[in-house]
């Protein structure tokens, strides 16, 4: 995402580009910001790299077209697994431990609100 981009919007082109989703952005439910700042050795120079990452949920049950590029695959699972198996490091992935507890946190306060409607 470049600089200065519109988080909203970006999340929207990063779905229609990779997965072939046309998403609003009322469907775009916000539900934390995470934070990183790590330096590493790249290519035998030292790298900082800051990264700031708003999380979202979309629910979205319908067709996809991986950009083969970007995406090799997509597998559909229960959060639970899917949470453990990030946790104990058991497929690639690219998701903090602290977006997972975001997640976490969202479905129980949704679960909480259809249980008290």
């Amino acid at each position: 995402m470049p600089a200065g981009s519109d988080y909203k919007i970006s999340a929207l082109r990063e779905l229609k580009e990779e997965l072939g989703i046309d998403a609003s952005i009322s469907q775009l439910h916000y539900i934390g910001t995470s934070y990183s700042d790590s330096f590493h050795i790249f290519h035998e120079q030292p790298f900082h790299n800051v990264q700031v990452s708003r999380v979202y949920i979309l629910w979205y049950d319908g067709p996809m077209t991986l950009q083969k590029e970007e995406v090799e695959n997509v597998k559909w699972m229960p959060f639970r697994l899917c949470q453990q198996a990030v946790l104990e490091n058991q497929m690639p992935h690219c998701i903090k431990k602290e977006e997972l507890e975001m997640i976490e946190n969202y479905l129980e306060e949704e679960k909480y609100e259809s249980i008290s409607q």
